[in-house]
């Protein structure tokens, strides 16, 4: 994948479907950053992988949102929701990732 490239995503949050097109709009070692909008939302998705040993690498992410239009006036009840869903990742979340085990 090259930067520019697009892709339609669509998610479910708060009981609503919706779908961004996004972007990738940088691509550097260990470091891709991924930009979603649709008509009400612009998403960053900035990742950065960094090796911590030799056999694991931590996982940090920040995402953002920036809402448009009449989403704005929402703004921070939706960014407030986020903050309590454990698998989304919001600004200085960090994982620590490992490969999977071999089978003998």
């Amino acid at each position: 994948m090259r930067p520019g490239s697009t892709w339609r995503n669509t998610s479910r949050f708060r009981g609503r479907t919706g779908e961004l097109v996004y972007r990738l709009e940088a691509r550097e070692p260990a470091h891709p950053v991924f930009v979603g909008a649709n008509k009400t939302v612009t998403a960053t998705d900035d990742l950065l992988f960094e090796a911590v040993s030799p056999r694991g690498t931590a996982l940090t992410c920040q995402a953002s949102l920036r809402f448009k239009g009449l989403a704005k006036l929402a703004t921070p009840f939706p960014e407030g929701e986020l903050e309590r869903l454990p698998a989304t990742a919001v600004e200085r979340r960090s994982w620590h990732l490992a490969p999977t085990p071999r089978a003998p």
